[in-house]
């Protein structure tokens, strides 16, 4: 059974060799621990040091980058698949009023006032972007990176995407429809519907992503509370 000093010995050494989450480094750590506990019973006389130096030799050239970025992989795909997995649950019938709701609002100056598509196109992009800032407040505010970063807590944001899809709108009205068309007279229903459904998706995705953060988050303390009270281990 090795020592506290020497768990926290292998957990430097693993630090120094590029393995900056406590979680993922925790792992590796169990891992060589055992096997220098094997190479102990193999080989009474062999000192810790040499030991470990033999067990991480079993990694190879790359030591533990190869792990290291699997794993950042994994958890990049696995933090997709539940934001789609949150995200599709606002088309279920508990939430779908939701989803419904932000629709409706943002059809509100069409509806009422028959807006030009260039006064729906501003709205929608304004409220996108005030969405996306609060959406990154409310995220590193809250769920932020603990002192000892967690691979489960890598966040990873792109909303490009979104700004780009709604210029499609734009781009297609601008090949039917000349300048004054777009600035002066009612939008198209159909091209309205498309924009303010888009913008919809947006911020339900992004509200999808929040909450898996939130539970993600939550977990993690749960599952790793020293990450959260130390800042050097």
């Amino acid at each position: 059974m090795l020592t506290d000093a020497q768990i926290q010995y292998i957990h430097a050494f693993c630090t120094k060799k590029g393995v900056k989450y406590y979680d993922l480094r925790s792992e590796i750590v169990d891992h060589l621990a055992e096997s220098i506990e094997q190479k102990f019973k193999e080989n009474p006389t062999i000192n810790f040091e040499t030991a470990l130096k033999s067990v991480y030799a079993q990694f190879g050239i790359f030591g533990f980058g190869k792990i290291v970025s699997e794993r950042e992989a994994a958890s990049l795909k696995q933090l997709k698949k539940l934001n789609h997995q949150y995200f599709n649950e606002y088309f279920t019938f508990s939430k779908i009023g939701l989803t419904l709701s932000i629709f409706l609002i943002l059809s509100i100056p069409y509806i009422l006032f028959k807006s030009s598509f260039d006064f729906l196109y501003v709205q929608c992009i304004l409220v996108y972007v005030i969405c996306s800032v609060l959406f990154f407040i409310l995220s590193y505010k809250n769920y932020k990176q603990p002192p000892q970063k967690l691979l489960s807590l890598n966040w990873m944001d792109n909303v490009g995407w979104m700004i780009l899809g709604l210029q499609l709108p734009n781009q297609i009205l601008k090949l039917i429809s000349n300048e004054a068309t777009l600035s002066l007279n009612p939008s198209p229903l159909w091209l309205s519907i498309l924009l303010t459904g888009f913008t919809t998706l947006g911020i339900l995705y992004l509200i999808a992503k929040l909450h898996v953060r939130k539970m993600m988050y939550h977990k993690a303390k749960t599952d790793y509370p020293l990450a959260f009270m130390q800042a050097d281990i």
